[in-house]
Parts: C-alpha cells; structure tokens; sequence
C-alpha cells in the first residue's frame, strides 16, 4: 500500500476523532444561551451561529473521517478472513447510513437549527437503522480481530460501540454528549494507528 493510501485514510479518521470532540462541547461553553433561539439569522462566528451552522458540520466531517477509516481498514483486510469482510462490510454499511442521516439532518435544520417533525422523522429512521447496524457490525468486526490475535484493535471496535450508548444512557447531559465524542475519538485513533502501521508479518500487538 502506497504511504498516501496508507495515510491518507489514517488522518482522516485521527481527524474524524478529533471533530467528533469539538462538535460535542456544549453550547454553553462557548457562550450560547437557550434565549437566543429565537434568532432566525444569527451573526457570523457568533456563539449562536457556532451552535447552529458550525457544530453540525463539524459533526458530519467527523462521521465522514471516522467512515473512511473504518473503510479503508476493511478493505486493507478484506482477503485475511472471509467473516472480517462481512462483518466489516456490515459496519461500513450502518456508518454510512448514520453519516447520511447526519447529513439530512444538518441541511434540513437549516437557519432555525432544528428541522420540521416530517424531516427530523424521515432522516432519523436511516440513522437509527445504521446505528444499530454499525453497533452491531463493529462489535462483530472486532471480535474477529480479538480472534486473529489484534487486541487492542478488537477491543476498541468490540467496546466503542457500547461504551458510546452506554454513557450517553447513564451520564447527564452535558458530560454524556463529551463522554460518547471521547469514545468515538478513542476510535479515530485505533483506526489511525492501525491504517498507519499496517498488519503486522509475525506475532501480535
């Protein structure tokens, strides 16, 4: 694999890890507050205008960075085991669902920061579904890797997902929205190290 085929995918998911954390700082850190929501076209680089038009997008570049990653990982690995195909494929698929949703979503949230209830339903189903899909496909996938002797990688894509669910569930907001970004972030990074180094010829991590 040549370096930018190698590191072009692994800076893309170190960078998806990394968005992810910034677009989940709570608005208030930054300065935005619930009474200005009324405001249909707030100023540029405003708090209000941080919360609504840069925050979104920088939580769709982060679902993009991580789905390349997670991409390019089982594309590497496509021909080392015929279950690390489909269940990667699995993965891929409910990633890519999910950014989609996310994508839907921001553009339809448009200036209010919040789309209509037709919307929100017809972009949150393919979402749902790819969540479940990916949760599902990633703790898979890394039980093949656990299997082929990769533990640190298995054990972050088995844990990501439902460490993710699990702290968003348990913790208050604002500390669960951070809480699951750091899990995805943790991801961004097992994905980068691992497209960067490559598959190891003999022994394991």
């Amino acid at each position: 694999m040549t370096s930018l085929r190698r590191d072009g995918p692994a800076l893309a998911a170190l960078f998806g890890g990394v968005l992810a954390l910034l677009a989940a700082i709570p608005p208030a850190w930054y300065g935005s507050r619930p009474r200005q929501s009324y405001l249909f076209d707030p100023p540029a680089f405003s708090p209000l205008w941080i919360e609504r038009e840069l925050m979104p997008v920088l939580a769709v570049l982060a679902a993009l960075g991580l789905l390349v990653g997670l991409a390019a990982l089982v594309w590497r690995d496509r021909e080392r085991s015929g279950w690390l195909w489909g269940t990667g494929v699995a993965a891929v698929l409910g990633a890519s669902l999910f950014t989609i949703s996310l994508f839907g979503l921001t553009v339809a949230s448009g200036d209010t920061g919040a789309p209509d209830p037709y919307s929100s339903i017809a972009w949150l189903l393919p979402g749902l579904l790819g969540g479940l899909l990916l949760v599902v496909g990633l703790v898979l996938l890394g039980a093949v890797y656990l299997r082929r002797g990769r533990s640190r990688l298995g054990g972050v894509l088995v844990a990501v997902g439902p460490a993710t669910i699990g702290v968003g569930v348990l913790l208050p907001e604002p500390v669960a929205g951070v809480a699951s970004a750091g899990a995805l972030a943790v991801l961004g990074v097992a994905l980068s190290v691992e497209l960067h180094r490559g598959w190891p010829e003999r022994g394991d991590d």
